[in-house]
């Protein structure tokens, strides 16, 4: 995580992966009329895609014409790959809070027809768009060996392998590394305080509004710093000594699978790789490679999704609710807005599925099938992932195995036509000393990808959803201006249900 910018920044003087750029604020000095924002997937099973957000704004002076060679932003600097950060405002507390992180990807000039005033619009993509930009070349760089052109990931049995691959195909592309600590020099937390004590002098005035994740304690911003030895966390944390911890533009959890050598041709994608590994610890989604809000590129394994209230996946709990659900419990609940659609859908039921690991033999590929009884009503509705990397989980999980449980529960999980799920989820900017204000603006400033949202609504005729409890998959920002506190907002969720991860199927 780079330090926290403020409003609609751009490092027009820093270099791409900069571990701290230097941010020029846009919003106070030009007319910015709109932001929106997509990061996510609209569907558990999917990939999470690049990140984007757009930036529009009206140029009166020329300031962002890319001819202008007397502009104060020099045309020269003014280039994809720099730096960009939104962050939003809460007007409850006047905190900054990042809602984007990435760089620039195009920036667009559009006069109107007397030359006299322009739109400009800045589109902006995370980092899976530079990796997914990224080709491997046949010169060394890239994986552990390489045969006859190709790059060779080698086999790794240990049950870390997936950090191990992901850590090195971001060491590979350039990505800045962690400064970390492991469990041993005593390095802590003060009971009662938010004070954290590091074994070494480690901390500087530029991590002031990093984040970084204590083992066991969670992630923290850090919100100040009194020496290279002590620094003040943005909450208090349990007591605890002798703790791992990281900070940086990385969170790569260990996983829990073993890979098998892995083959790539020349001028494969970079992010292909990660991608594969991902799916290699539980496919379509349920294990995610995804960048956070801050910026900061993240894999969470496939317990994140089951095991959600560990503090180590740093995942928040949200409740939201329509007018009686707020009326119940005032200034504690989020409103919703309408619309709020309840869905069936044929596209989110399998009847039957196979999961095949790159060293299934041919006869024991059928092995691989499971199908659920429902297949002679609902007739055969498929999922397949097949040529996985997984070359086995826990001792007694050998890779077909390990790989058949994918399928299984795939088919457990997704077999019944009944399932009702909800389409999307609306929340609007609330006046921040209304009685649902604070609680809106925190969720504005701070919801991210994987976290959890408890909705409760009332509906005529005697439905409604009672406390049930999903996982965002993606969010979707649209900004405009609304007055001199706080710009509009309104900010749409695609969420999947909860019940699915009810049971750990490993």
């Amino acid at each position: 995580m780079i330090a926290q910018p403020e409003g609609i920044s751009i490092a027009f003087s820093s270099d791409v992966f900069s571990a701290d750029p230097v941010w020029v604020r846009l919003d106070t000095s030009y007319a910015v009329t709109s932001y929106q924002i997509r990061r996510g997937r609209s569907y558990e099973l999917d990939k999470v895609t690049t990140g984007t957000a757009t930036i529009n704004l009206v140029d009166t002076n020329g300031v962002f014409d890319p001819t202008n060679a007397t502009s104060p932003i020099s045309p020269a600097t003014m280039i994809p790959t720099k730096f960009a950060a939104i962050a939003l405002q809460n007007p409850v507390d006047s905190s900054w809070n990042t809602i984007f992180s990435g760089f620039v990807s195009s920036w667009e000039w559009e006069p109107n027809v007397s030359l006299k005033t322009a739109n400009v619009t800045i589109h902006l993509e995370d980092a899976l768009g530079v990796l997914a930009a990224m080709e491997m070349t046949p010169d060394g760089t890239w994986g552990d060996s390489q045969s006859q052109g190709n790059i060779v990931f080698d086999e790794d049995l240990a049950t870390t392998a997936v950090q191990t691959r992901i850590t090195k195909q971001l060491d590979d592309s350039g990505w800045p590394a962690n400064v970390s600590s492991p469990a041993i020099g005593g390095d802590g937390v003060t009971n009662g305080t938010t004070t954290f004590t590091a074994a070494s002098g480690t901390f500087t005035a530029n991590d002031v509004g990093k984040f970084i994740v204590i083992q066991t304690k969670g992630r923290f911003q850090i919100m100040a710093r009194a020496s290279a030895t002590s620094i003040t966390l943005s909450a208090t944390a349990t007591a605890g000594t002798s703790l791992a911890w990281t900070y940086g533009t990385r969170s790569i959890f260990s996983g829990n699978t073993k890979l098998w050598e892995t083959t790539y041709s020349p001028r494969s994608q970079a992010l292909n790789v990660i991608l594969d590994a991902s799916d290699a610890e539980f496919p379509f989604g349920v294990a995610s490679f995804y960048v956070d809000k801050n910026g900061i590129i993240t894999f969470h394994g496939r317990r994140a999704r089951f095991f959600p209230n560990d503090v180590d996946y740093h995942i928040s709990q949200w409740v939201a609710g329509d007018a009686a659900a707020l009326a119940a419990n005032p200034g504690n609940v989020i409103p919703i807005s309408p619309p709020l659609t309840l869905i069936r859908d044929s596209s989110s039921v399998f009847t039957d599925a196979i999961a095949t690991s790159s060293s299934t033999a041919d006869g024991d590929i059928a092995g691989q099938y499971c199908s659920d009884a429902s297949i002679s009503t609902l007739g055969r509705r498929t999922w397949s992932a097949e040529g996985l990397a997984t070359a086995g989980s826990a001792p007694s999980n050998t890779a077909n195995q390990a790989t058949k449980i994918f399928a299984q529960w795939v088919v457990d999980t997704y077999y019944d036509p009944t399932q009702t799920r909800l389409g999307s989820v609306t929340v609007v900017s609330q006046p921040p000393a209304g009685a649902s204000g604070a609680v809106t603006w925190d969720f504005l400033c701070n919801v991210d990808l994987s976290d959890q949202i408890t909705i409760t609504t009332t509906h005529g005729g005697g439905g409604g959803l009672a406390a049930v409890t999903f996982f965002v998959e993606g969010i979707t920002y649209n900004a405009l201006p609304m007055n001199a506190d706080h710009p509009y907002i309104s900010l749409t969720l695609d969420v999947s249900p909860a019940e699915y991860y009810s049971s750990y199927p490993f």
